[in-house]
């Protein structure tokens, strides 16, 4: 039997938190984009964050609906990916 008493677990190389989602306030609207439509950011609560920002701060839980896998943030089974965020094109 395992042990149900850690906070977290590994699972597939991903650490996922047993804490639900649903109790963050943290959520992304929106995507920030290059001319290249490559993506450089997010939009969390009117405040811009990088990729990896975002997916550190997915790694702790802090954003509902995200996960973190290696550098890249993704969405979590049953949630809306990140690609069909609205686009702000961000010109340098």
């Amino acid at each position: 039997m395992r042990n149900k008493s850690t906070s977290k677990r590994k699972r597939a190389g991903v650490a996922v938190s047993r804490r639900s989602s649903a109790n963050s306030a943290m959520r992304v609207t929106s995507r920030i984009v290059d001319t290249k439509r490559h993506t450089t950011g997010y939009v969390i609560g009117g405040k811009r964050y990088s990729v990896k920002q975002v997916a550190q701060l997915a790694r702790q839980g802090r954003i509902s609906g995200v996960r973190a896998v290696g550098n890249h943030p993704q969405a979590v089974n049953g949630r809306r990916c990140l690609s069909s965020l609205p686009t702000k094109v961000e010109k340098k």
